[in-house]
């Protein structure tokens, strides 16, 4: 009886899936770097005279954390 627990290519070998974009990850475009970066951190600004995702390296700009 054939296994039909995993995918395996017409080689035999077992299917990985589509490599192409491995280990990106879910990015969004920097509207202050102009490169795409990871989400993780990030948040929406009034930037480019529009709202726009921004990357966790730009800090607001005397924005301090709440003691």
């Amino acid at each position: 009886m054939a296994d039909l627990s995993t995918a395996r290519m017409k080689d035999g070998s077992v299917y990985q899936g589509n490599q192409t974009f491995s280990g990106m990850g879910v990015v969004k475009w920097c509207a202050i770097c102009g490169i795409h970066r990871p989400q993780l951190g990030g948040t929406t600004r009034f930037v480019l005279g529009g709202r726009h995702w921004v990357c966790s390296k730009h800090k607001k700009p005397g924005a301090t954390k709440n003691a």
